[in-house]
């Protein structure tokens, strides 16, 4: 996992940009996984404090950020349903066995939607784009792999949903939401952005390596990319991962 300024950001995009152009851009999901495990972490896997109550964590390959407040946690993304219990323990330990009462998914696929079901059981509003929702309504069969992902249950789905932008108070914080409407990875995409910290999560929709794997039967393509960081340039300066 990798702390970017939005100058680092763009400098490696555009490596990213380069490295396609001179070569293959395409990368079989085994692949895209172990680059995805290869970002920086703290070591041991400890999760790693960005102070005022804000921690990343690792859910696999997956980055989730907990936001501890007087109320609860907030979860950006809560990894594969295979990591989800492990997370959840590893979260109460850190806030002392605080509820989680907010999950923001920042797209549908299922290795950032595996808390939905046990966190949507408990309670926990479940936030995202209203097409995040509607694809976990549904089967998906990814044509390049004959994978199907299942829907998931009722009390698994997303409870607030918007489709350009939304603005809502979380423990005592702004949080503001926004939709990559230009769908660097999935149509669904979306930014979690806390401006008194100036963090923003942003999913699978941007990598510190390289392209973002495009998710074209969902909606992602190459155009995206490029239109996507340009609505996170577009008057933010965050800190990202």
């Amino acid at each position: 996992m990798t702390l970017l300024s939005r100058r680092k950001l763009l400098e490696n995009a555009l490596r990213g940009a380069a490295g396609a152009w001179l070569g293959s851009m395409t990368l079989g999901r085994s692949a895209h996984a172990q680059l995805r495990a290869a970002r920086l972490q703290p070591a041991g896997g400890a999760p790693l404090d960005l102070g005022g109550g804000m921690h990343v964590l690792r859910a696999g390959a997956t980055n989730v950020l907990a936001v501890i407040d007087a109320d609860g946690v907030a979860l950006v993304d809560g990894g594969a349903s295979t990591e989800s219990t492990a997370l959840l323990e590893s979260v109460a330990e850190l806030s002392g066995g605080k509820t989680v009462h907010t999950l923001f998914n920042t797209h549908w696929h299922p290795d950032h939607t595996g808390s939905n079901e046990p966190l949507g059981a408990a309670g926990a509003t479940i936030v995202s784009h209203v097409n995040t929702k509607l694809w976990l309504t549904t089967d998906v069969t990814w044509p390049w792999n004959g994978e199907t992902v299942l829907p998931l249950p009722k009390s698994a789905l997303p409870t607030r949903t918007f489709y350009t932008e939304d603005e809502l108070e979380v423990g005592g914080r702004t949080v503001r939401c926004g939709h990559l409407r230009d769908c660097p990875h999935t149509d669904g995409d979306i930014y979690v952005y806390f401006p008194d910290e100036n963090v923003m999560a942003v999913g699978d929709a941007v990598r510190g390596d390289g392209w973002p794997e495009i998710d074209w039967w969902t909606g992602g393509w190459l155009g995206g990319i490029v239109g996507g960081l340009g609505t996170l340039f577009s008057g933010l300066d965050p800190v990202l991962f």
